[in-house]
């Protein structure tokens, strides 16, 4: 049986990229809002209705977003957290491990 195996570090390093990237969302997103609200000054009954439709299609592309990076983050995992898994310490500490059984098998 033949599997493809992904190396860790390519997972580590997309998911380091697209948190990155989700995170310029969500910066990009604010700086908008507060442009617009910058802009469009005082609210008038005259602005109320697509002014609320607008913040209301907002919020909805905010709550996909952050759906999103919860899915995101079930699927790989957050490498960004603290608890997150050194796969280069567990190849070393395997090295080691393997290095002391074959000194003392006297085979390395």
């Amino acid at each position: 049986m033949t599997r493809n195996l992904v190396r860790p570090d390519d997972d580590a390093d997309d998911a380091r990229i697209r948190i990155q990237h989700i995170k310029n969302l969500f910066k990009s997103i604010r700086e908008l809002l507060q442009c617009g609200i910058e802009e469009i000054g005082p609210v008038t009954p005259a602005l109320t209705k697509p002014l609320m439709a607008k913040l209301s299609e907002l919020q909805t592309v905010h709550v996909v977003l952050i759906k999103a990076e919860e899915a995101f983050h079930e699927k790989t995992g957050n490498p960004l957290a603290d608890d997150a898994v050194d796969i280069a310490d567990i190849r070393d500490q395997i090295g080691r491990a393997l290095d002391s059984i074959r000194a003392a098998d006297g085979s390395g």
